[in-house]
């Protein structure tokens, strides 16, 4: 959970990087595959190449760690040695501080200015972290603010909410007990709803759908009443225009306004693009990528930091490990879904928790332990 909640600062990054290293070098017990020698090989032709674009000696340590953690991945990760309860803890936090940020909190707020402080992203986030007590309804809570709180980047916060609800998912279901997933699913339902992250939301209910099919099938009459019974709630009541005015919700609005999130995603997407079709090397392995340019998703990133050689190489790498996902964790498959309006392998917090999940997800020698007898026909 040190991805998450170890504080903002230079000592704990490095801290935080070579404490993963060591983890990689216990744990990596499975060989090189191919499709990461020839991902990480085009990662570093870019980088021999476009050497002199990178600002300072952190781009470089970024690029080398990521070219490390695709090489050595992935490592041999059981599922049943991690700690529910931490996972759990882990996520009462995080909607803590978003609670108690968006209230003003003094204990919440100074806290986070003085151990999560990032000049950078404050600039950016800052203001959407708050509201105005006096004016405030329940419907702008969900439609208007967003709130990240510890983590400035309200995107990365609803990311860390689904990754946090996969692993727990993970370890409640090696052994089908679900006590604290369920309560969990409401709180990080709550916690995207309050980051306002369209992307966030549909994986998160899209792992929940999925990973509930069987019990309906299983219980199909219990589950028709009860679902029944929880829509005539929600939709002869006040909940019903909360949450359909949420900006997690409103998707289709944001898919058509060029000037949209998403208008201008495709837009960077469109605009790196061209700028590498001015020279045929860039466009093939890319002009490097540092700190300083926001590109905002990982396909543009990757487009325009390692070219379509890069690129091609990444989809293929990708496609090569969630197709060897162990069957009773094939809803982490989702989280691919990131990589359309955010990143993952370019947040090097957020690129080692998926490490980390994929870890797990892949290896096939954790099965599921019912407490009763399924039917596997």
């Amino acid at each position: 959970m040190g991805t998450i909640l170890l504080p903002f600062s230079a000592v704990n990054n490095f801290i935080l990087i070579f404490s993963y290293l060591v983890y990689v070098f216990l744990a990596f017990k499975s060989k090189v595959h191919i499709y990461s020698v020839l991902f990480v090989c085009s990662i570093l032709i870019s980088l021999l190449i476009n050497v002199s674009y990178l600002d300072s000696t952190k781009e470089l340590t970024r690029i080398l760690f990521l070219s490390l953690c695709i090489a050595f991945f992935p490592l041999s990760v059981n599922v049943k040695h991690i700690s529910s309860k931490l996972v759990f803890a882990t996520i009462i936090i995080l909607i803590s501080f978003q609670i108690g940020i968006g209230n003003k909190v003094a204990f919440f707020v100074d806290f986070q200015n003085k151990y999560y402080y990032d000049e950078i992203l404050a600039k950016g986030f800052s203001s959407l972290g708050y509201f105005d007590e006096n004016n405030v309804s329940v419907s702008q809570l969900f439609s208007i603010y967003r709130f990240g709180g510890l983590h400035y980047n309200v995107n990365v916060t609803g990311q860390y909410f689904v990754f946090l609800f996969c692993l727990l998912l993970m370890i409640e279901s090696s052994e089908e007990k679900y006590k604290l997933t369920i309560i969990a699913a409401m709180i990080c339902f709550l916690g995207i709803l309050l980051t306002g992250g369209r992307t966030s939301l549909i994986v998160f209910l899209s792992i929940v759908i999925y990973k509930t099919h069987n019990k309906i099938k299983q219980y199909p009459t219990f589950y028709f009443f009860g679902g029944l019974f929880i829509l005539y709630l929600f939709f002869s009541t006040d909940y019903f225009s909360i949450f359909s005015d949420a900006r997690s919700f409103d998707i289709a609005s944001d898919i058509g306004d060029k000037d949209s999130a998403f208008g201008l995603r495709i837009a960077m997407l469109l605009n790196s693009i061209d700028i590498l079709s001015d020279n045929y090397i860039s466009f093939l392995i890319g002009n490097l990528w540092n700190g300083s340019i926001l590109l905002e998703t990982e396909i543009t990133t990757m487009i325009y930091a390692f070219g379509i050689i890069g690129f091609s190489f990444y989809i293929i790498w990708l496609y090569h490990f969630h197709s060897k996902v162990n069957k009773n964790f094939i809803y982490i498959n989702f989280i691919l879904l990131f990589i359309i309006s955010q990143t993952i392998l370019f947040n090097f917090r957020v690129m080692i928790f998926y490490f980390l999940l994929m870890s797990i997800a892949v290896n096939k020698e954790v099965i599921v332990e019912p407490t009763t007898k399924l039917n596997t026909h």
